[in-house]
């Protein structure tokens, strides 16, 4: 404990060097453009500070920014911010690193520039792993605490690390199919047990929702994401959240959207990250602490 308040002060005092003045956050309001980045390529517009309305999916090629377009090719990443974006750092082995991130709260040694993925360590619970302690004060691991207050993020933004030669998605992860008949049973509660996040007029107010990952395009617009307990929907709302059914452990969400003339659900499929990795249907919101239905 006394290490932990330890590192804790030290990043407060400001003595790190950190570009926190210049570091946009994902799923927070932009003040730049008024737009809250939901991954790396969806978003929803902003009003006094809220997400609302449907979720927007950057076209093939672009990225979530801080620019007035919102959905940029290639930004300079200074003043144009890819704001969802991996950190340079993640998995990032060079020849003074000894170690290097590779997920949210997990790290690997480097063998010269060459990640060695033969042993993958992980941070203690309520740490994150952030490359900057570890050049700094000798600890890859820091407190989650240290970095919220300094409105900085983990390095990496996946949750697990999983190795280049992985081509087969997780077995949590939904096929299309799957996305629509999730959302399916989601909007008619009364032919299934499994609810969904209502949304009505507007989204949930998902300001405690964290980063997501990837986008791909398919019938139904899908992100990688996980899965959450639900509620019932009303059966007129046309946009929801809702728990991944495939998933126990709450690290995702599915968003489901259908207009009054669609025959299929658009769908994006939403991933929470350390350290507010699991969703909670309750609130509507990536928590830090697992929900009781969670496994």
């Amino acid at each position: 404990m006394q290490i932990i308040l330890a590192i804790f002060l030290i990043f407060a005092s400001g003595n790190l060097a950190l570009e926190t003045t210049t570091t946009l956050k994902c799923q927070v309001c932009l003040d730049a453009n008024d737009v809250y980045c939901l991954n790396q390529t969806s978003y929803q517009n902003c009003m006094k500070g809220k997400p609302f309305g449907d979720v927007e999916v950057c076209p093939t090629g672009t990225v979530c920014t801080n620019d007035a377009d919102v959905c940029v090719e290639k930004p300079d990443g200074t003043t144009i911010q890819d704001v969802c974006g991996d950190a340079s750092t993640c998995e990032s082995c060079t020849d003074s690193n000894k170690y290097t991130c590779v997920s949210s709260t997990q790290f690997a040694r480097c063998k010269g520039t060459t990640l060695v993925t033969s042993a993958i360590y992980s941070c203690e619970e309520d740490e994150v792993c952030y490359q900057e302690g570890l050049k700094t004060y000798e600890t890859i691991c820091v407190p989650s605490c240290a970095l919220n207050y300094l409105d900085a993020k983990p390095s990496c933004t996946n949750n697990e690390f999983t190795t280049t030669t992985t081509t087969a998605a997780p077995p949590t992860t939904p096929s299309d199919d799957e996305e629509q008949e999730i959302c399916e049973a989601a909007a008619n509660p009364s032919t299934s047990s499994e609810g969904a996040t209502t949304a009505s007029t507007s989204t949930a107010d998902s300001t405690s929702t964290s980063d997501s990952t990837s986008t791909t395009a398919s019938t139904s617009t899908s992100t990688t994401a996980s899965t959450s307990t639900s509620t019932t929907a009303s059966p007129g709302n046309k946009f929801f959240y809702t728990k991944n059914t495939l998933d126990n452990t709450c690290n995702s969400y599915l968003y489901c959207q259908k207009g009054p003339n669609d025959t299929k659900w658009a769908t994006v499929f939403l991933t929470c990250l350390a350290p507010k990795q699991y969703f909670d249907s309750k609130t509507l919101g990536c928590v830090a602490t697992k929900p009781a239905d969670c496994s």
